[in-house]
C-alpha cells in the first residue's frame, strides 16, 4: 500500500525505509540488499539510499514510499491518494511515472481518488458512493445527488482550480475549471451526475 502522507520514517535513511518491511519479513541480508537496489532503482532513487529521509523533497519521499511497497513483488498495490499532497507540476510528472511503472511491473494497482458519502438513494439507507473529483458540480441539478457546502478553500493550479468544500457528507476535494469562480466561503451545492457515479454496496 502507498499512503497519501507517504509514511515514511523520517530518522531512517532511504535503503532502510525500502528494506523496513523485508526485513519484518526475515529475508535474507543478501536478498534484502537485491531487492531494495531492485526497487530503487525502479524509481530512480538508488543514488540516494543513504541519505536521511528527512532531508528529501515531497516527490522523493513518494517515490520511497512506492519502492518500499514494490520492494518484495506484490501481486496487487493499493494507491491511496498517493499524490495529494505534492503541487500541480509534480502530481502530474508522478502521474505518468506510475503508470509507466505499473506496466512495467505487470501488477495490479487500485488507485483511491474520492469517496463520497451520502443518505439520498430511494429506500432511505446511508449509502456510499465513488466520484472523480473533475466530475463534481457546483451547479444545482434536477434529481437527487445534491449537497449543501461551503467553500474552505480554493487553490489555482493553472487550467483547473482546486476547491476543499466543507459539505453534509464531510470534506470533498472538488477540481473545476478557472471560469464562474466560487469564493472561499461562499456557500454552494455540491452535485454528483448519477452517469459519473459508482454505488459501492456490501
Amino acid at each position: 500500500m502507498v499512503f497519501q502522507s507517504h509514511a515514511i520514517w523520517p530518522h531512517m535513511s532511504v535503503f532502510d525505509n525500502v528494506a523496513y518491511g523485508l526485513r519484518v519479513r526475515k529475508q535474507s541480508n543478501a536478498d534484502i540488499q537485491t531487492n531494495v537496489e531492485r526497487a530503487l532503482d525502479l524509481v530512480q532513487m538508488r543514488h540516494l539510499a543513504d541519505r536521511g529521509a528527512s532531508k528529501l523533497s515531497g516527490g522523493q519521499q513518494q517515490r520511497v514510499a512506492l519502492a518500499r511497497a514494490i520492494a518484495f513483488s506484490p501481486t496487487v498495490v493499493l494507491f491511496d491518494e498517493p499524490l495529494s499532497n505534492l503541487d500541480a507540476k509534480l502530481r502530474a510528472e508522478m502521474r505518468v511515472e506510475l503508470r509507466e511503472l505499473q506496466r512495467r511491473l505487470g501488477i495490479t494497482s487500485v488507485y483511491v481518488t474520492l469517496k463520497v458519502v451520502t443518505s439520498h438513494k430511494p429506500h432511505g439507507r446511508e449509502t456510499e458512493v465513488a466520484a472523480r473529483t473533475a466530475y463534481i458540480e457546483f451547479e444545482p441539478r434536477a434529481g437527487d445527488n445534491q449537497v449543501p457546502g461551503k467553500v474552505r478553500q480554493r487553490l489555482f493550479h493553472g487550467d483547473f482550480v482546486q476547491y476543499a468544500i466543507d459539505s453534509a457528507v464531510g470534506p470533498l476535494n472538488v477540481r473545476r475549471p478557472p471560469i464562474n469562480l466560487s469564493e472561499e466561503g461562499a456557500p454552494v451545492t455540491v452535485s454528483l451526475s448519477p452517469e459519473h457515479c459508482v454505488l459501492l454496496e456490501g
